[in-house]
C-alpha cells in the first residue's frame, strides 16, 4: 500500500517532465517499482530471487499502464470502465513480470496471474488522473487482494 501511494505521487510528478505520450509509461514505471519495493520487503526472506522483484514490477505496470490507457481511451471508456480496462492491462502485464521470479523457485504460480487479473482492475475502478492520495486506495485494495495469493503461493510450496 506504502509503496504504491508512494510510487503514484512521485510517478504523477516526474510524468509531468515527460513527452505527453509517454508520461502514462513514465507512471507506470515508477508506481510499478515502489510497489515492488514494499512487496521486495516481505519476499526477500521467502524467494532468493526476490532482487527481481522490483524491475519486473516496474516492466510490468510501465507497459501495463501504458498500454491499459491507451486501449481505454482509444476505447472510448470513461470512469470506472477505463480504470477497469487500465487495471486488467496492469494486472495481466504485472503478473506475467513478476511470474518469472516466482517461477525460478515456486511452482504454483499460475495463480499469480489470475489474482493480479482481479486484484488491479478492482483496484483501479477508483480511477482519477492526478489524485495522489488514491496511490494508497490503489495500493491498498490491490495489495490485500495480492497479499492473501501470495501467502497462498508461498505456503504451498513450504
Amino acid at each position: 500500500m506504502v509503496g504504491t501511494g508512494i510510487g503514484w505521487a512521485i510517478g504523477w510528478r516526474l510524468s509531468f517532465n515527460a513527452p505527453v505520450e509517454w508520461s502514462t509509461l513514465s507512471i507506470g514505471l515508477v508506481t510499478g517499482f515502489f510497489t515492488g519495493i514494499g512487496q521486495w520487503l516481505v519476499l526477500r526472506s521467502h524467494i532468493r530471487a526476490a532482487g527481481w522483484w522490483p524491475l519486473a514490477s516496474a516492466l510490468g505496470w510501465g507497459l501495463g499502464f501504458f498500454a491499459g490507457t491507451q486501449i481505454a481511451y482509444l476505447s472510448g471508456f470513461v470512469d470506472a470502465l477505463f480504470g477497469a480496462m487500465t487495471g486488467a492491462t496492469v494486472g495481466a502485464t504485472t503478473g506475467i513480470f513478476q511470474l518469472f521470479v516466482l517461477a525460478r523457485e515456486k511452482k504454483a504460480t499460475g495463480w499469480w496471474i489470475l489474482a493480479n487479473l482481479l486484484a488491479w482492475p478492482a483496484a483501479l475502478l477508483a480511477y482519477r488522473g492526478g489524485v495522489i492520495a488514491l496511490g494508497l486506495l490503489y495500493g491498498g485494495l490491490a495489495g490485500s487482494l495480492t497479499g492473501v495469493a501470495l501467502l497462498w503461493v508461498l505456503r504451498k510450496q513450504m
